[in-house]
């Protein structure tokens, strides 16, 4: 189904206009001890584990027009390769990220004066096989189908440098398949690879 292309389709350009617009602090990241940065989590049942240098990273952002605060979160096994095994999740509100406070995809963040609504918590799992699921869906009564979309995501460590925290989602193949993964015991601690925030 074109709904879930069509959300990286507007993430991924505001992710790079961002970017380009932000302020450098001086290069990137400190390098940490080789394996401390990691990425691991379950996909029905299946353990899943990502480290080492630009696999595992996260971007910290202002949104252009609305100012929302968004973190993007990523991992994947293969150095060349984003299109199989492979997990993106982003997190969004309109405050400052915060320790300690569980953000839930069921909670909607809307700005209707830049036509604009954003899930708080939104992603996608590619399976070693190159099967793409996604957890990006809010219910809305003109789907042909029940979604079934959730994730939810949890700090409890945020500094200028580095995220770390918790993760889980139920994502699906697009429509008509709907083939459903459990992602669970997710956890992450990861550099910042790059900001614009202030």
């Amino acid at each position: 189904m074109k709904i879930y292309g069509l959300l990286f389709t507007i993430v991924l350009p505001s992710l790079f206009f961002c970017l380009s617009c932000g302020k450098s602090d001086g290069g990137p990241p400190k390098e940490s001890p080789t394996g401390s940065y990691y990425i691991r989590y379950k996909a029905n049942g299946v353990p899943h584990e990502y480290t080492g240098d630009m696999l595992v990273y996260a971007f910290a952002l202002t949104l252009p027009e609305t100012g929302a605060n968004q973190c993007l979160i990523q991992g994947r096994l293969h150095k060349n390769d984003e299109n199989k095994d492979a997990i993106f999740f982003t997190v969004t509100d309109t405050d400052p990220l915060q320790e300690g406070t569980t953000y839930r995809l069921s909670e909607r963040l809307n700005w209707p004066e830049h036509n604009q609504s954003f899930l708080r918590v939104f992603g996608s799992y590619y399976s070693p096989a190159g099967e793409k699921y996604f957890a990006q869906l809010y219910p809305l009564p003109s789907l042909p189908f029940e979604v079934k979309d959730a994730a939810e995501a949890r700090f409890s460590q945020i500094t200028d440098q580095t995220v770390k925290g918790t993760f889980s989602m139920r994502a699906l193949t697009t429509y008509p398949e709907l083939k459903e993964v459990a992602i669970t015991d997710g956890e992450f601690y990861v550099p910042i690879l790059a900001s614009n925030n202030p």
